[in-house]
């Protein structure tokens, strides 16, 4: 999963150009649970992974940096 299309896909979601790697994403509410679920099927289409509710957290979903790492662990 390429860092720069996973950005591009959170500042359409969230509608903030400047989001970055490390910006915070739900602890803020700059992304809300609905949005959430597109969240998941990106980082499943593109990171090629299936993530499990014991995924679904603060620690590996709260910025793009701990995506990438959630991906990278999980290959």
């Amino acid at each position: 999963m390429k860092q720069d299309d996973l950005l591009s896909f959170l500042r359409r979601t969230s509608g903030d150009e400047t989001v970055g790697p490390d910006t915070p994403l739900f602890s803020t509410g700059l992304i809300d649970s609905v949005a959430m679920m597109d969240v998941i099927g990106y980082i499943e289409t593109h990171g090629g992974i299936q993530m499990g509710t014991e995924d679904v957290t603060l620690e590996n979903l709260d910025t793009a940096a701990r995506m990438q790492t959630l991906v990278a662990a999980r290959r």
